[in-house]
């Protein structure tokens, strides 16, 4: 992707079309949507997963795996290890994931997911907020394509898709950045302003390309 967008629907409210992931090849088992420390994808550490005082040490980020529209107000309390599809999760490495479909994917087929942030009160500048998402899929026939795609100025029943920029794992090169914002953001260098109070979502949230 060259241009930053807003995934149509994107944060928690009642959208399916917000980002897709489509498989060229059959799959043998249920795609999982995972977030870690870094592009080695084997660790959880940082403050976005552990956590704060103010939000009950609970990861700040959550998602969704979809099979139609969720619920207003989706976004979870707590994380589930391997929440079914339509079921919420903080995004903690093994610890808090999300199935994103109800089988295993046939050749050539899509799976949703929509995705926020929110922000405890007490996060500090020098809180590590950052991670990566990652899709973990097994296959025992051809090695198939992985697409990742977000809703880019469509609407929920017409969607444009617009792929994102990806990587294998443990490569660090230029991939899409999935990054909140205060209203009026633009995808480059945007900030978030922290609540006064409580745990909140940011006013926007933004696809980039990477810094």
């Amino acid at each position: 992707m060259a241009v930053p967008f807003k995934p149509v629907g994107v944060g928690a409210v009642a959208a399916f079309h917000v980002f897709k992931i489509n498989f060229s090849q059959a799959l043998s088992a249920i795609p999982e949507l995972h977030a870690w420390d870094d592009y080695n994808c084997n660790a959880n550490a940082g403050k976005i997963f552990t956590g704060t005082t103010v939000n009950g040490s609970k990861p700040m980020v959550g998602a969704i795996g979809l099979s139609a529209a969720p619920a207003s107000g989706w976004w979870p309390s707590g994380l589930v290890a391997g929440a079914a599809v339509d079921v919420a999760s903080r995004l903690k490495g093994a610890l808090g994931y999300c199935l994103l479909s109800a089988a295993a994917p046939i050749l050539g087929a899509d799976v949703y997911f929509n995705f926020n942030f929110s922000f405890p009160s007490d996060v500090v500048p020098s809180d590590v907020i950052s991670c990566v998402l990652s899709v973990l899929y097994k296959y025992t026939g051809s090695v198939p394509s992985v697409v990742w795609s977000g809703n880019d100025g469509g609407t929920e029943g017409t969607p444009i898709w617009t792929p994102l920029t990806t990587q294998p794992k443990g490569t660090n090169a230029a991939a899409t950045v999935i990054r909140p914002s205060d209203t009026g953001g633009d995808g480059v260098g945007d900030v978030t302003t922290i609540p006064a109070s409580s745990e909140a979502f940011p006013a926007e949230i933004w696809c980039t390309a990477a810094a």
